[in-house]
């Protein structure tokens, strides 16, 4: 809400989050009125519990922002989202006023929680305080270890610790009543701790969602990594799927699926399964579809949009178009919002959120972090698909199969005999979807490919430019996809 054209009275508040009439002076609406538009089901806040960078008196995020990875005060919500931060209360009443009218609008409210180190040690951290050493993991030399990257770690699995940590996230959903918790660095926190949280917590809610971050630089057993998610009702980012759309995270210039980039067929196949064990030779971390988190972006490293466009400058064989760039960003939403497990968006994903190529704004001005709707009227065909396909898959649970066996018993991989393209069969009747047969079909080569379809006459629902409910037009034998481009076509019923 923060930019200066949202439209939103409450600027880059808690009460901005849930205020709605929210229109750009393009007419295009903003803020909560653009997240019910676009139909996602959750909204995921990054750190506002309170952080000890910023001064909460001056909330003018031009000349400083920070995203909140420097936790000081578990149960205390961050002040500079408050507008009046020096009235102890105002904060508590606003929170909650953001998270019932979200609740109010039928959206879950996910907090991004930041348990594996805190902003300092010493007189810097309130568990240095009480005790002493205690809360953190030492070297054998009594020096504080950094196995976080951030300076310090904390030590999950002493009794203490893993005890604040659990009373800490009951706390925000008996008092707040949010809906699910996003664990930051969850690979350096312990097993038993996680697998005590996520009892406690499906204890007061079952429907709380729980994932995480399952990396962490540890690979001391039994850290919370994503090999030990399988089974537990954590979900963990699906880095691999993301890295096979999108290409490396750490390698700007390494492309994905989307960008023609060869090879990356057997890593799609293995997200579009939800990452289970769905056959002898094509299995992955998740013991059920729920723990796979499929993203191809989050706050951390580009945008999507600017980690495809500097791809497409490094590339000395393609010379990459804007609506070129455009049909990757619907093609990875494609992948994402038509896979099994959880789909995940970044916000602005939808209407190719830039940063201006900046990858790694968590100390970055709001005039690089801001959600900027402008580019939300100028990619108004992006969002539109985005939104279409949202709907789609919300309306039709073929695409949302919830166990193993669903989906290795309704879910048909299809050979396409090309290195760039992947292609499911879906049987939805076992589900008792409307769709009873569905081809999905996911070119990433920059060459049109001709595809043979399954016998019958299929009605095409989406393409590689519109998604949507009405059959676009009916197609048989061969069809033919444009470069970066999908289809989804559903079996025509002869009346």
């Amino acid at each position: 809400t923060g930019s200066p054209d949202s439209g939103i009275a409450n600027k880059a508040s808690y009460l901005g989050v849930a205020e709605r009439g929210g229109v750009h002076s393009s007419g295009v609406k903003t803020g909560l009125d653009h997240i019910l538009e676009l139909g996602v089901t959750h909204v995921h806040l990054l750190p506002v519990l309170d952080f000890y960078t910023g001064n909460e008196l001056d909330r003018d995020f031009e000349v400083y922002y920070n995203w909140g990875y420097d936790p000081n005060l578990y149960r205390v919500p961050e002040g500079r989202y408050s507008l009046q931060a020096d009235h102890p209360t105002t904060r508590i009443v606003e929170f909650k006023s953001m998270v019932a009218g979200l609740h109010a609008n039928g959206l879950g409210v996910i907090l991004d929680v930041v348990f594996p180190h805190t902003y300092g040690t010493g007189e810097m951290s309130a568990f240095d305080q009480m005790v002493p050493f205690y809360f953190y993991r030492l070297s054998k030399g009594g020096d504080y270890l950094n196995q976080s990257g951030c300076g310090n770690v904390i030590a999950s699995e002493r009794p203490m610790m893993r005890t604040f940590i659990a009373d800490t996230v009951a706390y925000w959903v008996e008092e707040y009543h949010v809906d699910g918790f996003r664990f930051d660095q969850m690979g350096l926190i312990d097993k038993q701790t996680m697998l005590q949280v996520e009892e406690r917590l499906h204890a007061l809610n079952p429907s709380l969602v729980l994932y995480g971050e399952p990396w962490g630089g540890l690979n001391v057993d039994p850290m919370f990594g994503k090999d030990q998610v399988g089974g537990t009702n954590v979900g963990a980012f699906n880095d691999d799927f993301r890295d096979a759309i999108r290409g490396s995270v750490f390698d700007v210039e390494v492309k994905g699926f989307v960008m023609a980039a060869i090879g990356k067929v057997r890593r799609i196949e293995k997200g579009l399964v939800g990452s289970i064990a769905y056959t002898d030779r094509l299995f992955g971390f998740a013991q059920n579809p729920g723990e796979s988190i499929n993203y191809v972006a989050s706050h951390d490293n580009h945008t999507l949009w600017d980690k495809n466009t500097l791809a497409a400058q490094a590339d000395t064989k393609i010379e990459w178009t804007d609506q070129m760039l455009r049909d990757a960003q619907k093609l990875s939403g494609l992948l994402v919002l038509t896979a099994q497990g959880v789909p995940f968006l970044h916000a602005g994903q939808e209407f190719c959120r830039t940063k201006q190529m900046n990858g790694n704004s968590y100390n970055a001005p709001l005039s690089i972090n801001q959600l900027d709707y402008a580019r939300k009227n100028t990619y108004l065909d992006v969002f539109s698909y985005y939104q279409n396909l949202v709907q789609l898959r919300k309306d039709h649970p073929v695409f949302r199969l919830s166990s193993p066996d669903a989906i290795r018993g309704q879910l048909e991989l299809l050979d396409a005999k090309n290195f760039r393209v992947a292609a499911i069969r879906l049987d939805g009747t076992a589900c008792n979807d409307a769709w009873q047969d569905v081809v999905v079909v996911y070119n990433g080569g920059v060459d049109a490919f001709a595809f043979t379809l399954p016998q019958g006459e299929w009605q095409v629902m989406v393409d590689g430019q519109t998604a949507g409910q009405v059959p676009l037009r009916t197609v048989s034998g061969t069809v033919e996809l444009p470069g970066i481009s999908g289809l989804l076509l559903v079996a025509h019923e002869s009346e």
